[in-house]
């Protein structure tokens, strides 16, 4: 198998057009146009669907898409190896982080672990919602990602790794009711004015769950997707939100805003490791997601544990293997 083909048929499938994609590869339309009848000849199966518009990959051309990227980064890797140019490993890392938790709480942790400890890889992080980055993860796009597991899609599995409190958050100015609650109740919170995102966002999933336990939905008024337009609208007295413990830590002033935690019940969410099970990682993928994994185990043991509690799976990782 050529990977040359492979990494043209990727730029024809991400780009949707087979005249696009000879223009930036710089390759003969008509010549890619039979790398890709070779390409389906080869696999016996109809890998595009061609219209006047471009081109859209079929259900065996999204496996071969997915397959493709993890085989040009095995084999960089391998070319890196091999030539014994550098023990170090090598090659990129692509990190998908979902906005909140995710990104804000572990993108500084995972930079740094690839800067001390693998210097040689690069890492991209996308800091995408939960929906869009497990696809990516699915197709091989990705290598892993940190996510909600509401996010969920075919082809990637969730592992979790913790459940964080969502706590309510308030302006000290315009909500002086709640001065003195260290924790509030349902009861205390139903009639409020809610900011929060849109669908599919998982804060907003998490609300709506919680309100429809007592037969309820929550009074939206305004659906805000950035987190310092949600703050900046809160403290103008807007209406109230939630907010992951870990972001009321990073972002919240406790001069200007009241939190409280929600108990009986509390709102929790899920974050977890969205992975491809089919899909092997190259080496310093791998290396570089179990140095994560144990940098959120060792986060998580060190929080409030009425806050944040680990899950069973992130309790039992194994010992990170000793480096040579």
């Amino acid at each position: 198998m050529d990977t040359k083909r492979l990494y043209n048929f990727i730029r024809v499938v991400e780009l949707g057009s087979v005249t696009k994609a000879a223009q930036t590869l710089y390759v003969a339309q008509p010549a890619l146009s039979q790398q890709l009848i070779a390409l389906e000849a080869h696999f016996k199966t109809e890998l595009l669907i061609r219209s006047a518009t471009g081109v859209v990959p079929t259900a065996a051309g999204w496996e071969l898409y997915r397959f493709a990227q993890r085989m040009l980064q095995l084999e960089a890797s391998a070319m890196a190896r091999v030539s014994g140019a550098s023990a170090m490993l090598t090659g990129e890392v692509k990190v998908g982080l979902s906005p909140g938790t995710a990104s804000m709480l572990f993108a500084p942790k995972l930079l740094t672990i690839a800067k001390q400890k693998f210097p040689a890889v690069s890492v991209v992080v996308d800091d995408s919602l939960s929906a869009t980055l497990s696809p990516r993860v699915a197709r091989g796009t990705l290598d892993f990602a940190i996510l909600n597991p509401a996010g969920g899609a075919a082809g990637a599995e969730l592992l979790p790794l913790f459940h964080e409190d969502l706590m309510l958050v308030v302006s000290q100015e315009h909500y002086p009711q709640f001065r003195l609650h260290e924790a509030v109740r349902f009861d205390d919170i139903k009639t409020l004015d809610w900011i929060i995102p849109k669908a599919p966002h998982a804060m907003r999933q998490a609300v709506e769950r919680y309100f429809g336990t007592f037969g309820m939905e929550p009074v939206v008024r305004l659906e805000l997707q950035s987190l310092l337009t949600i703050i900046g609208a809160v403290q103008a007295g807007l209406g109230a939100t939630l907010l992951p413990t870990s972001m009321v830590g990073l972002c919240i002033d406790r001069q200007r805003f009241f939190t409280c935690r929600v108990e009986s019940p509390n709102i929790e969410r899920t974050i977890a490791l969205c992975f491809a099970p089919d899909l092997p990682l190259v080496e310093a993928a791998a290396a570089l997601r179990e140095a994560l994994l144990w940098a959120v185990r060792d986060h998580v043991a060190a929080a409030d544990q009425r806050l944040m509690r680990p899950a069973a799976t992130l309790l039992g990782l194994a010992e990170p293997a000793v480096q040579a």
